[in-house]
């Protein structure tokens, strides 16, 4: 049969949803019948350490890649596979150019985001301002350092191929782009 949700009239059938072992850890079900408000219950400390080192390992990890896009958006010839090698031209930790630049802005997007979401779910009673409010703090944490690690993926495959040419670095703590303040 039909697992039925405690706590909602008997008119109303709620279907049990699988959740994952991460959601059931940060988003125990909601008791109606309980009487009490309701109540912020912070990640476990497993999680919050996943998040403060898996998160920035990953996002270091994966900087090869990332250049490897950066240099994708200019160069709309060359495979993917050629890109992805031209990230180590000059030696295998060339790769990771730019690589610090995103990862101290990633712990607060692997800790603070989700809890973010949930309490503005919570407290404005919409997913979708939740989903934009949330959007839009990650945006303002990310974008600095990102367009930092970008830059400086493209200014090293001009120092490599001899170009010469160099665009100014912007600063990873300002959230708006390059141009935005002319």
């Amino acid at each position: 049969g039909v697992a039925r949700t405690p706590g909602f009239s008997a008119g109303v059938a709620m279907t049990r949803v699988l959740r994952s072992r991460l959601f059931r850890r940060c988003c125990p079900p909601r008791s109606s019948s309980s009487g009490e408000g309701s109540k912020l219950k912070f990640p476990d400390t497993p999680l919050i350490l996943a998040g403060a080192l898996g998160g920035p390992f990953v996002i270091f990890f994966l900087t090869p890649l990332r250049n490897a896009l950066t240099l994708a958006s200019q160069d709309a010839e060359s495979p993917a596979l050629e890109l992805y090698k031209s990230t180590f031209h000059g030696g295998f930790r060339n790769g990771w150019t730019g690589g610090f630049a995103p990862v101290i802005p990633s712990c607060p997007q692997f800790c603070v985001m989700g809890p973010l979401f949930h309490l503005l779910s919570e407290a404005l009673g919409s997913i979708v301002f939740a989903v934009l409010i949330s959007a839009f703090c990650e945006t303002t944490i990310s974008f600095g350092s990102q367009t930092l690690n970008a830059q400086l993926a493209f200014n090293h495959e001009q120092l490599q191929s001899g170009s010469g040419l160099q665009v100014p670095l912007w600063s990873p703590f300002v959230p708006w782009g390059p141009g935005t303040d002319d």
